[in-house]
């Protein structure tokens, strides 16, 4: 069962993501003009040319076909578990099917690309990021369903480019200007998002936690008392090993067996007496 907080969560976190991404395509509309007038290639002036076009007239649809697919990410984590299987269920309906063009498969292969070349940039609070959505998705947490993780993050913003009609080669220009500046600044907003889940009182279980909770153990059975560990005795109010031979039957059988155990090593240390003329 998912946490009652991770609603909110996710949507304060997608507007710090969405403000990351229109940092970054700021950033590439600036420079993309420079590129092109030193690119030595004409094809590859022409692509600049034409990437730096589209991001200029067609910004609000990119930034608002990424709100969109960030939302719609967000409230498929958000759904019970039994209307998530459902939709999978649906999802794999054969017959419901239909064809997927080479240009959306190409964007899916495009986002994966992209969402591993921002992890690095990431890594500071990515760990975190992902420790404290383990604790807000509950059982049901893994890193594929964290719709804040770069691979996700990617693939909202391709799915936008290709909304908002960016050619293939143009959404390739763009994907990779933007992917070369969006590191640091999702980098800053993963930091931002951690800061504001800390302050809201969510923190990483403790190892071990749910078990203890549960009261199963692989180890056997515990003492109630505190530190108290299997084989002592408290009685008397202090804590002292409890008595291992605690029969007459107990005891002679081990005496018994430490005197088997004796005269064996003797027979050993004669046999090499013999056998070495030792007297």
């Amino acid at each position: 069962m998912n946490d009652p907080r991770l609603a909110s969560v996710l949507q304060a976190a997608s507007g710090r993501i969405q403000a990351a991404i229109a940092a970054a395509a700021d950033k590439v509309a600036v420079q993309l003009p420079p590129l092109a007038l030193s690119a030595t290639s004409g094809t590859v002036r022409a692509q600049l040319l034409d990437a730096e076009r589209a991001l200029r007239t067609k910004s609000q649809r990119i930034l608002s076909g990424f709100e969109q697919a960030m939302r719609e990410q967000v409230e498929k984590v958000c759904q019970p578990s039994a209307k998530v299987g459902q939709l999978a269920t649906a999802e794999l309906d054969w017959s419901a099917l239909s064809l997927v063009d080479d240009d959306e498969i190409e964007r899916g292969v495009m986002a994966d690309r992209l969402g591993q070349s921002l992890i690095p940039a990431c890594e500071e609070h990515l760990k975190s990021l992902h420790v404290l959505m383990a604790v807000l998705l509950g059982e049901d947490a893994s890193p594929e369903r964290n719709p804040l993780r770069p691979q996700a993050v990617a693939k909202a913003l391709l799915t936008a480019l290709g909304k908002a009609d960016c050619d293939e080669p143009c959404c390739q220009t763009l994907a990779a200007h933007i992917g070369r500046l969006l590191g640091s600044e999702l980098n800053a907003a993963y930091g931002v998002i951690v800061q504001e889940m800390r302050q809201q009182g969510i923190e990483p279980r403790a190892p071990g936690l749910a078990r203890m909770r549960s009261g199963s153990s692989t180890h056997g059975p515990l003492s109630t008392a505190a530190g108290e560990l299997p084989g002592t005795d408290t009685a008397g109010g202090g804590s002292r090993p409890a008595p291992l031979l605690d029969s007459p039957s107990s005891r002679s059988s081990a005496l018994n067996s430490l005197a088997s155990q004796m005269a064996a090593h003797q027979r050993a240390a004669q046999a090499l007496s013999d056998m070495f003329g030792v007297a």
